[in-house]
């Protein structure tokens, strides 16, 4: 009878300590999720996309250094016959592709197209409706830009207004308007947290104009981000007052 009654009484013991504790621990608890969230809040509440509409404003903002895709490795006047292909700025990778909008896919089909622009080698749209877009970045990428314009079916030069959507990765998006008459209109976005892709589409289509880029530029994002310093350190905090908490 007295093991019994022992333990019982060690059983009653445990489950008021465990009760006890754990109305100590829930309130810290609580205060970790509570300072967790108000350090996401604040870091996605800050998150900014920002426009530079020249090479030097933009290598600025992205904290001035920055790697170019000039694409010299590819032949002019050839189709890459595909909607994707793999691409390297320095050491940052990325993906560039055409839409699939093409109604004419004997003649016409969407893809990739490396033409000649007065001396620059640039790549184009096969379907003068499809975007081209720069995105499945190999590493987080802070800023992303490129030269816009529009071509003819012959490579050359043609004006096309240009509208550019940059998209970070938590959704967040800044769309900007282009001339495309120039072939050096430079259009970039630097963002406070990596970005996602860069979309470029012709504002009003037209069946003899292209939608076209060169010189792709890319700057690393830093790593860890800031906001995510702050989440590390919040639960860094969370765990020290709950062990204090525990200790009293």
């Amino acid at each position: 009878m007295r093991v019994t009654k022992s333990a019982h009484s060690r059983g009653q013991v445990l489950a008021r300590h465990q009760g006890h504790f754990m109305n100590l621990a829930r309130p810290s608890l609580l205060r970790g999720v509570a300072l967790a969230a108000l350090a996401c809040a604040a870091g996605a509440a800050q998150a900014t996309i920002t426009v530079s509409t020249s090479l030097a404003g933009f290598t600025t903002a992205a904290g001035g250094t920055v790697s170019t895709d000039s694409f010299s490795n590819l032949t002019i006047n050839q189709s890459l016959n595909t909607l994707t292909t793999s691409r390297t700025a320095g050491a940052l990778g990325y993906a560039l592709s055409s839409s699939s909008l093409s109604t004419d896919t004997v003649n016409s089909p969407s893809g990739l197209y490396v033409a000649p622009v007065a001396g620059n080698i640039a790549i184009t749209t096969q379907w003068y409706a499809d975007t081209l877009t720069l995105n499945n970045f190999a590493s987080p990428v802070k800023a992303v830009g490129a030269n816009v314009f529009g071509t003819n079916i012959l490579g050359e030069l043609a004006t096309l207004a240009l509208t550019i959507k940059a998209t970070d990765v938590n959704g967040l998006t800044l769309t900007t308007t282009s001339a495309g008459s120039s072939i050096s209109g430079f259009v970039g976005f630097v963002s406070d947290v990596p970005l996602a892709s860069f979309v470029v589409s012709a504002t009003a289509p037209s069946t003899d104009r292209y939608v076209t880029l060169d010189n792709v530029v890319l700057a690393a994002a830093p790593v860890p981000e800031p906001a995510s310093w702050l989440l590390m350190l919040a639960g860094a905090a969370a765990v020290l007052s709950l062990g204090k908490r525990r200790r009293a």
